[in-house]
């Protein structure tokens, strides 16, 4: 259970796993994040108290969290803007928070765009990172306040 005061600290990170799977035309996507820092963010942004982890997490928790998400972790494939399908979260007692979901892939993947900028309107100094592996390839990216955009050609 996430406690309503936020917990200062120095490092401010969030990891994406991006897994490209080709024989089952999916990208499988799992997201890490400071869950008192989303929190901060959701809440600062009209979504009320959302007491996530908790046995009052708001009801709609879930679809505050997946529609913010959307809006600041995108991705184009070849070009195409790949739509996200929310599969669950978990948070932890660590105040950690994953949040999983995945989108249909083009049957070849070529050229990824990804923009990523997660928490970086309330936490300047947010860094995010984003592991991509598709078979044999695998890169690394990392992400800041003035760097939300990256491409990877394949």
């Amino acid at each position: 259970m996430l406690s309503n005061t936020c917990v200062a600290h120095n490092f401010y990170v969030s990891i994406a796993e991006v897994n490209h799977y080709s024989e089952t035309g999916q990208f499988e996507i799992t997201l890490e994040l400071t869950a008192h820092d989303l929190e901060r963010v959701l809440e600062t942004n009209g979504a009320g108290k959302l007491r996530l982890g908790s046995e009052n997490e708001a009801s709609d928790a879930d679809k505050t969290i997946f529609d913010y998400v959307k809006k600041h972790f995108r991705m184009w494939a070849n070009g195409g803007l790949v739509n996200w399908t929310f599969v669950g979260k978990e948070v932890k007692l660590d105040e950690r928070i994953w949040i999983h979901f995945s989108g249909k892939a083009p049957d070849v993947l070529h050229s990824l765009k990804l923009k990523n900028d997660l928490l970086v309107t309330e936490f300047p100094k947010q860094q995010n990172k984003v592991n991509f592996e598709s078979g044999t390839i695998k890169k690394t990216l990392a992400f800041s306040r003035l760097d939300t955009q990256k491409s990877i050609t394949i």
